[in-house]
């Protein structure tokens, strides 16, 4: 009688550890937050000219502020990222002109260069 109970008390558990053992690899853990790793997009931003430059990284979702850098410095964030899309950049050159790069396919957890050189039309995107 007693094995019977222990029983009954432990088979709920027991099915939960297995089931979630088993689906463990299909979904994302509820728990991980917008900050885990597999859910963010690090983006490295050098600028080699000498002016100011405002960036906004733009996706299927919109467009979104990334930060100001400064001339000859460099610029790190991560931004949240969820799936599979496409990234590109608006380079807003302070008091001056506005550049678009070209379009690069990306995943969550992984990074991204951006390399603006004197002219802003001629920069390099790529995945660092």
């Amino acid at each position: 009688m007693r094995i019977h109970h222990a029983v009954r008390r432990l088979l709920p558990v027991a099915l939960s550890v297995v089931l979630g053992t088993a689906c463990a690899s299909a979904t994302r853990n509820p728990f991980e937050g917008a900050d885990a790793p597999g859910s963010q997009l690090h983006v490295y931003v050098e600028n080699r000219g000498f002016n100011d430059l405002r960036v906004y990284a733009r996706t299927s979702r919109g467009s979104e502020y990334v930060g100001q850098v400064g001339g000859n410095s460099h610029l790190t964030v991560t931004l949240p990222w969820r799936q599979l899309d496409q990234i590109s950049f608006r380079l807003e050159v302070v008091a001056g002109r506005t550049y678009t790069t070209e379009a690069l396919p990306v995943q969550p957890g992984q990074r991204v260069e951006l390399i603006v050189p004197d002219n802003p039309a001629n920069a390099i995107l790529r995945r660092g």
